[in-house]
C-alpha cells in the first residue's frame, strides 16, 4: 500500500513504492529488503526524479530533494537528500525565519506542527 498525506506535492518523474528496476536494484544490493509498505507523511514536498523505496515512511511537512533514493524510516520535518538519502536538515529551521517575519501565522503553525 501506498499512503499520500494531505498537501503532499509530488514532482516529475518520481518513483514511489513501485517496483520498476527492482530486479536491477536487488542484484546490486542483495542485502536489502525492496517490499513493504510507503508512506508520505502532509505536507510533504518530493523533489523531481526521486526514488522512493518499498518499505519507506516519511514524516509530516519533509523536503525530499530532486534525484534522492529514499529507503527506510524519516522522522517529521526532515529535509533528505542523497543517494542513498539522508537526513541533512530540519524544515523547521527554514519555518523559523519566515515566522520571524510573519508572526502572525504562529498560531497557525503551532496548530498544525501538533497535528497528526
Amino acid at each position: 500500500d501506498i499512503t499520500i498525506g494531505k498537501g503532499v506535492l509530488i514532482n516529475l518523474s518520481c518513483t514511489i513504492g513501485h517496483d520498476v528496476f527492482i530486479d536491477d536494484f536487488v542484484e546490486l544490493c542483495p542485502d536489502v529488503n525492496v517490499s513493504g509498505n510507503c508512506k508520505i507523511g502532509k505536507f510533504t514536498f518530493v523533489g523531481p526524479h526521486s526514488v522512493i523505496m518499498p518499505g519507506t515512511s516519511i514524516g509530516k511537512g519533509s523536503i525530499v530533494s530532486a534525484y534522492s533514493l529514499v529507503k527506510g524510516e524519516f522522522p517529521d520535518f526532515a529535509i533528505l537528500a542523497g543517494n542513498p538519502a539522508q537526513q541533512v536538515g530540519d524544515t523547521r529551521e527554514m519555518d523559523k525565519k519566515q515566522l520571524e517575519r510573519y508572526p502572525e501565522l504562529q498560531s497557525y503553525y503551532d496548530e498544525w506542527a501538533k497535528s497528526e
